[in-house]
């Protein structure tokens, strides 16, 4: 890609040399040569970029799929505290930048190294000053940009820092769309949104000053160099050492030389700012999975009691468990209620292993929680949270979660027992209708019943319910109830309730307290004491028996 200018400054000096009658065949064959050479070099330069891109969208796709994979593994404690747009944010940016890095690696440091060395050479032929002038340009100009760009890359953090909080609210508004439309909700975030996008442009408008300070002082800098090398080869052909093609030789190398120190230039910059993005990725990626391999030994699925002994929980100061013991036998169904914020839903985080930061021991037979491969554990367990978080899937996915093969009976009975048969028939397309994101287009209640039917399609030995039936109208809660009894009878089941009707037939009923067990027995047990439990039945019944009677009024 040298030969052009080269051959220019012949054919250059050709013509001014020319005379009548002399065959300009030299100068047709030079710009013969120019275009099949250009040519050449344009059809390998997207060949090579052809090929390169590949790796590098392959390389950034890959970054993505990792940084997610990782996320998964990540300690629940750190997901609660960060934002998801901010996640999203970050592994979007850290993604991209690898993809950029490799393409100016390639595309540009390569070929702008092998450029330089070749000028300063050829160059250097004509005259040692070319050489030197050029490496001092080369050097300086190199130099003064990454001087310049420190303040740049320091305000590119702050922007990305900013952007991420900014696109991390925004993310939340649209992503709560429901809630945010059914509140209208407009007049108290677009105002948090507009205020954050003040101050984030005003961060962007100092990124902008600096990067465009940087420009003006490096174009300054390059034409001054420029004009000393021509004016000294204007020198050198007046003293009639050099032909005067060799001035537009110079000139287009000079230029080159010029452009491979803006583009060497640029690089930096962008491969700072690249950097920056990526050690936005690498904090994830750093971040070390405490509780998702923590354990080593392999659950045992012929356990025969489970053990919770003086455990105790917080979240920060605040004590939610306090020295809880409690022993289940396998095949036991347990009933956990008590006012709000005593600890009913977090027995079930420990339970699921998300949280391993609480005094005390939680165990299977001899065999601590803790000491347990958490995959190995949860293929035996299912848990139906009060919230069902449901993908963008069809029902059917949604309730299998796998993406081999289904079990077809396991299947239908899992949607049977949760009663989802009752609303199937609304469904555009049956079990391969899309549910939409989070599940919009099913009811609180549906959503429930979808999770209720995914955890039984795992068929596992401990079933966690937590509010799992806290939606649903009594009807359709007792009829699950009486088909639950067909399959519950294999499975430990923990039920957490705020429903009291909810935990009616269980073995044994906990009343929690503080974080400590205050009563447990059988309904007819804690009724006969007149405790809490007695006073929290007497309560929801003369409730429920107040609506029947507002209800009849009514019809």
């Amino acid at each position: 890609w040298l030969f052009p200018p080269w051959a220019l400054s012949e054919v250059i000096t050709f013509a001014a040399q020319w005379k009548v009658g002399v065959s300009t065949s030299y100068a047709w064959y030079l710009l013969l040569a120019i275009l099949m050479i250009s040519v050449l070099h344009f059809l390998l330069h997207e060949f090579a970029k052809y090929t390169v891109f590949q790796v590098a969208e392959y390389a950034s796709l890959d970054a993505y799929r990792a940084a997610i994979s990782h996320l998964l593994n990540v300690d629940l404690e750190w997901h609660e505290q960060e934002n998801c747009g901010n996640k999203m944010q970050r592994i979007a940016k850290g993604s991209s930048s690898i993809n950029r890095m490799l393409r100016m690696y390639v595309s540009l440091v390569i070929e702008s190294g092998i450029n330089v060395v070749a000028i300063l050479v050829i160059l250097g032929a004509l005259h040692p000053v070319y050489s030197i002038a050029l490496l001092v340009f080369f050097v300086t100009y190199y130099w003064l940009s990454y001087q310049l760009m420190k303040r740049p890359a320091r305000q590119s953090t702050v922007v990305n820092i900013q952007f991420e909080s900014f696109s991390g609210l925004a993310f939340q508004v649209i992503n709560n769309i429901f809630t945010v439309k059914a509140l209208r909700l407009n007049d108290y975030l677009l105002p948090v949104l507009k205020d954050q996008c003040v101050h984030l442009f005003e961060e962007i408008r100092k990124r902008i000053q600096y990067f465009r300070l940087r420009a003006a002082v490096l174009n300054i800098f390059q034409e001054m160099a420029r004009i000393l090398i021509v004016g000294f080869t204007c020198y050198q052909i007046f003293q009639g050492k050099l032909e005067v093609g060799i001035l537009a030789l110079v000139l287009l190398y000079f230029g080159k030389v010029k452009d491979a120190a803006y583009e060497l230039a640029e690089t930096s910059s962008e491969w700072i700012s690249a950097r920056i993005d990526m050690s936005r990725i690498h904090e994830i990626m750093r971040l070390v999975p405490k509780v998702e391999f923590s354990g080593t030994s392999r659950f045992d699925p012929g356990w025969q009691e489970l053990c919770f002994e003086h455990v105790s929980f917080g979240y920060g100061k605040r004590e939610i468990l306090q020295e809880f013991s409690l022993r289940i036998k396998k095949g036991e169904k347990i009933g956990i209620v008590g006012m709000s914020g005593v600890g009913k839903s977090t027995l079930v985080k420990l339970l699921l292993k998300v949280r391993e930061d609480y005094r005390g021991d939680i165990r299977f037979d001899e065999l601590s929680l803790r000491d347990i491969e958490r995959g190995s554990y949860i293929e035996h367990v299912a848990v139906v949270p009060q919230e069902t978080e449901l993908f963008n899937l069809s029902l059917r996915d949604n309730v299998t979660c796998t993406w081999g093969s289904v079990d077809e009976e396991r299947f239908e009975s899992a949607l049977k027992i949760a009663q989802i048969s009752d609303f199937l028939p609304k469904l555009p397309h049956g079990v391969i209708s899309l549910v939409g994101e989070k599940g919009i287009r099913l009811s609180g209640g549906e959503r429930q019943r979808v999770g209720i039917a995914r955890a039984l399609y795992r068929t596992p030995q401990l079933l966690l319910l937590d509010e799992a039936t806290s939606h649903l109208d009594t009807i359709t809660e007792q009829n699950i109830q009486d088909a639950f009894h067909s399959v519950l009878e294999q499975m430990t089941v923990i039920v957490v309730a705020h429903r009291l009707a909810t935990v009616e037939k269980m073995d044994r009923i906990i009343v929690l307290e503080n974080g400590r067990i205050l009563e447990m027995g059988t309904k007819d047990e804690l009724l006969s004491l007149q405790g809490q439990f007695y006073q929290l039945w007497m309560s929801q019944m003369v409730h429920s028996s107040s609506s029947e009677y507002s209800g009849q009024n009514s019809d």
